[in-house]
């Protein structure tokens, strides 16, 4: 610090030393409120930047994938719960109060020893990562809410051709009224998902009134490694 307020002094002595000073002061002080200001407004721009679709949005919401969760699916009056958690490409969830084990696309059910088994849930393809993004991505921005506790939640719309295109890989070609998307996010974790898609399944004809389905995260990074039980 001597050595500091010592440069200082000798800068000073030299001419013209007081306006060399003068403007490295001024200098400094802009860079810093520049940089405040830029962090600041990134900051308070986060919504902002979710509203305009940018494709970035789910990665900036910091999508785990290692969590606990559960999926509730509502096909007209009947509703299907699935619980479980989730550590990278591995899953323990329960069905009918049946136990799963899933490792990457195999999945195992417990019928006193893990045998193979095809795929319990027929409504998976609403719940993969790569889907998630893709629906969200093609999807047209609607509104958000704001809530006292911090809570946004966004809407979007997606038509059932776009659905059908990344969920079911077929292409169709349907005139119906959009479906919508609600994603929840609280401190920059997505918590909740869910997709209210009677269009969509009044169209393709799997429902008589309406289908709904939400994800539910929690324990967020907070999971273990899931040891293999077969």
């Amino acid at each position: 610090m001597k050595d500091f307020f010592n440069k200082i002094k000798e800068i000073k002595e030299k001419p013209n030393g007081s306006m060399i000073l003068f403007f490295s002061f001024y200098f400094i002080f802009f860079i810093v409120v520049i940089l405040l200001l830029r962090t600041s407004t990134s900051k308070r721009m986060l919504p902002e930047y979710y509203e305009k679709g940018d494709s970035k949005f789910i990665e900036l919401s910091n999508m785990s994938t290692n969590y606990s969760y559960i999926y509730k699916i509502t096909l007209d009056e009947i509703e299907c719960i699935i619980t479980g958690k989730r550590y990278n490409d591995t899953e323990l969830f329960k069905l009918n109060n049946l136990e799963y084990y899933k490792n990457e696309d195999n999945y195992f059910i417990n019928n006193t020893i893990w045998v193979k088994t095809d795929n319990p849930n027929k409504y998976s393809g609403f719940f993969k990562d790569k889907n998630i993004v893709d629906l969200i991505n093609s999807s047209t921005y609607e509104n958000k809410t704001e809530y006292e506790s911090g809570k946004i939640v966004y809407s979007f719309l997606v038509s059932t051709d776009t659905i059908n295109k990344i969920v079911n890989e077929i292409n169709t070609d349907y005139d119906d009224l959009p479906n919508r998307i609600e994603v929840s996010i609280e401190e920059d974790e997505i918590t909740k998902i869910v997709y209210n898609l009677n269009s969509y399944c009044l169209s393709t004809g799997i429902c008589d009134k309406k289908l709904k389905i939400e994800i539910l995260y929690d324990d967020i990074n907070d999971i273990e490694k899931i040891n293999n039980p077969i």
